[in-house]
């Protein structure tokens, strides 16, 4: 696990309305506390094993308090066919209801 502190990654495109454009920022410096947290441990796990990622729950980043929860798919992309160096994530948060009147 102390290589996972070594490994950085930067986002090529990046942007909503939730997180702002971070286009080309380090992920670590968007996310201070990304290194070691269980989102960390899967990007790992996608670029150590290759394979796809789903998840469905509470947020586990970000400090947003309208996002009940998120639902995140990641594929792992190697431009050589084998050696996984990109992320592709879908991101969708689901918000809070706004109070009826």
């Amino acid at each position: 696990m102390a290589e996972a502190h070594r490994c950085r990654a930067r986002a090529a495109t990046a942007g909503s309305a939730v997180y702002g454009d971070h286009t080309g920022r380090w992920l670590d410096e968007i996310f201070p506390h990304l290194p070691g947290s269980a989102v960390w441990d899967d990007y790992l796990g996608l670029v150590n094993h290759a394979r796809p990622s789903y998840y469905r729950g509470k947020p586990r980043l970000g400090n947003s308090p309208d996002i009940e929860a998120v639902e995140r798919l990641t594929v792992p992309l190697a431009r050589d066919g084998r050696q996984v160096d990109m992320l592709l994530s879908v991101i969708i948060h689901q918000t809070k209801m706004p109070a009826r009147r």
